[in-house]
């Protein structure tokens, strides 16, 4: 019964959560010594610009997807050519009804 969208996200090795002005922010990464690499959010294909996880509500989330680097996000996901990301969270939110 998570509280959280970040709470889904703990204890998954790749990721780190931590706050940055009072609000969680989650990064790829297995070290705190790693450059800041945020997530590509996606919600039921659409990427989220400038995403954060305080955006989620649990309740509301069917499945989500974590690819912690470039290499293992599949291209219906990936940024556009020639810009660099960490990885990609998707999520898919639940049908109301």
């Amino acid at each position: 019964n998570p509280h959280e969208f970040v709470d889904l996200a703990r204890g998954v090795p790749s990721m780190r959560i931590f706050s940055i002005n009072g609000r969680q922010t989650i990064r790829f990464g297995r070290t705190t010594t790693m450059r800041d690499c945020p997530p590509q959010y996606i919600v039921d294909g659409l990427r989220i610009e400038n995403g954060s996880p305080d955006e989620f509500t649990p309740q509301d989330i069917e499945a989500v997807e974590i690819y912690p680097g470039p290499a293992t996000t599949p291209p219906q996901f990936t940024n556009r050519p020639y810009t660099y990301t960490c990885g990609a969270i998707v999520i898919w939110t639940r049908i109301p009804g």
